[in-house]
């Protein structure tokens, strides 16, 4: 009897922690923009560097994008899978995702009119 009531009360326990709901880890908005900013800054980047002409100037050095991708990682203190996981939580929230885009195109504007 008091065996039954232990495996009982072990099952409900098992029950009730499965049950809670699993914390989600993401990068603030304010993270997750800077960090937006820095890769979309490594890309243009990558698509200008070619080393001969025949590329088409919207293809991207693939090479020099896996090294800046994980300089930039190590500059915002995140793993490859934070960075994926975040993103993947920005995709379920898309209104908090397009507020991120929106605020950076002002300072993308700014940094190109430097080198028109």
């Amino acid at each position: 009897m008091m065996m039954r009531q232990t495996f009982i009360a072990f099952i409900f326990i098992v029950l009730l922690s499965a049950c809670k709901e699993k914390v989600v880890q993401h990068l603030t908005p304010a993270q997750m923009q800077s960090l937006m900013l820095d890769i979309q800054l490594a890309e243009s980047l990558s698509m200008s560097l070619h080393p001969d002409s025949n590329h088409r100037s919207s293809e991207k050095n693939m090479d020099s994008l896996a090294v800046f991708y994980h300089s930039i990682f190590l500059k915002h203190n995140i793993s490859d899978t934070e960075f994926k996981a975040s993103l993947y939580w920005y995709r379920e929230h898309p209104e908090l995702l397009d507020s991120i885009y929106t605020n950076m195109i002002p300072t993308l504007t700014q940094m190109g009119a430097k080198y028109e």
